[in-house]
C-alpha cells in the first residue's frame, strides 16, 4: 500500500514539475507576464512560482502592449508579489494602460520613487510596503481604493498627496513612515482603520475631514510628534489607544458628535493636561482611557452631570463652556 501511494505521488510530482516552474505564461523583454486569451489582456508577474526573487534589477520599463505568438496583449495590471523582495530594482516605469497594482507587488524593493499614472484606480495590500528607499510618492486622483498596509514601512516619504476619491484609511496604510512630516486627509474619507498612521514618529500636521465618521483603534497611536489635531464635527467614534504615547498633547477636545471612546485611548499621553468635552452627555469611558486626569472643560449647566459619570468625575471639572 505504502509503494503504491509513494508511486503515485512521484507521479504526480513529476507531472506538476514543469508546471510549477514555469508559473508565467511568457517572457517578453526580460519581463515576465500571465496572458488571458479572452480579453487579450497581460499582468505583469514573476519567474517560475516563487515571488522570493532578485530577477527584476535596477530599471523597469514596463510597456503599454506587448506581441507574443503573433497575438498582440494589453498590460492592464502588475500582479501579485510581481517585484516581491527585488531589492536590486531601484526605478519602474509604469504605462498608461495599468489599472491595479497587485498584493505585494512591489514590497521589499530598492524603489526610490514611484508615480502611478491616471490609469490606476486600486493600489493593493502592502504594495509597497518596507520599500525604505522611496521619498516621494505620486498618485492621480483616478485612484479609488489603498489596501492594508500599501505604504508601511515606507520609513523615507517625507509628504503624500492622496487622491479624493479615497472612502477609507486602511488598516496600516501608512503605519511606520517615519519621516512622514504632514497629512492632509481628503474630504471623501469617512474612515480611518487600525493602526494606519502608527509610530509616523515624524508626523506633526494632520488635517482631518469633515466626512470623517470613525478613527480606528490605534489609528495615531505613537506619533510622539504629534502636537494637536482637530477632531472634525462629524466623528462618532475614537478607537482604543486611537492616541496613545503621543507625547506632544497638552490639550484635546472631542466633539459633541463624539458617542464612543474607546479603551486606553490617551494611554501614555502624559503631558496631556486639559480636556474640552463639547458633549452634553457624557460618553461611557473605562478608568485607563486616559493616562492621567487633569482639568476637563464642559459646557455650562453640565458640571453635575460630569461629577456623577463614571471616571469623569476623577478630572478637575469646570463648566466654562458657552
Amino acid at each position: 500500500m505504502n509503494k503504491n501511494c509513494n508511486g503515485i505521488l512521484m507521479l504526480v510530482a513529476a507531472i506538476l514539475m514543469p508546471l510549477m516552474s514555469f508559473a508565467h505564461d511568457a517572457e517578453v523583454g526580460e519581463i515576465y507576464y500571465n496572458l488571458n486569451n479572452d480579453t487579450k489582456e497581460a499582468t505583469v508577474t514573476y519567474q517560475g512560482n516563487s515571488s522570493v526573487n532578485e530577477d527584476y534589477t535596477r530599471f523597469v520599463v514596463i510597456p503599454s502592449s506587448i506581441d507574443y505568438n503573433g497575438v498582440k496583449y494589453s498590460v492592464t495590471s502588475i500582479g501579485d508579489e510581481a517585484f516581491n523582495n527585488c531589492s536590486r530594482l531601484r526605478s519602474v516605469t509604469i504605462p498608461n494602460s495599468v489599472k491595479s497594482i497587485g498584493d505585494k507587488a512591489f514590497s521589499n524593493t530598492g524603489l526610490t520613487s514611484i508615480s502611478l499614472p491616471a490609469s490606476v484606480t486600486s493600489v493593493g495590500a502592502k504594495a509597497f510596503m518596507h520599500c525604505t528607499d522611496i521619498t516621494s510618492l505620486t498618485m492621480t486622483n483616478s485612484v479609488k481604493s489603498i489596501g492594508e498596509g500599501a505604504f508601511c514601512g515606507c520609513s523615507s516619504i517625507k509628504s503624500i498627496e492622496l487622491p479624493n476619491q479615497l472612502t477609507s484609511i486602511n488598516d496600516s496604510t501608512f503605519s511606520f513612515c517615519q519621516k512622514l512630516v504632514s497629512i492632509d486627509i481628503p474630504n471623501s474619507v469617512a474612515s480611518i482603520g487600525r493602526g494606519a498612521f502608527r509610530s509616523c514618529t515624524g508626523l506633526i500636521a494632520v488635517n482631518l475631514p469633515n466626512s470623517l465618521k470613525t478613527i480606528g483603534e490605534g489609528a495615531f497611536r505613537s506619533c510622539s510628534a504629534l502636537t494637536s489635531i482637530t477632531i472634525p464635527n462629524s466623528v462618532k467614534s475614537i478607537g482604543d489607544r486611537a492616541f496613545a504615547s503621543c507625547f506632544g498633547f497638552d490639550s484635546f477636545t472631542i466633539p459633541k458628535s463624539v458617542t464612543s471612546i474607546g479603551n486606553k485611548v490617551f494611554a501614555d499621553c502624559r503631558n496631556l493636561q486639559s480636556i474640552t468635552n463639547l458633549s452634553k452627555t457624557p460618553q461611557k469611558i473605562n478608568v485607563k482611557t486616559f493616562a492621567k486626569y487633569g482639568t476637563l472643560h464642559v459646557a455650562k449647566g453640565c458640571k453635575s452631570i460630569y461629577e456623577s459619570a463614571d471616571c469623569w468625575r476623577d478630572f478637575w471639572i469646570v463648566d466654562d463652556i458657552m
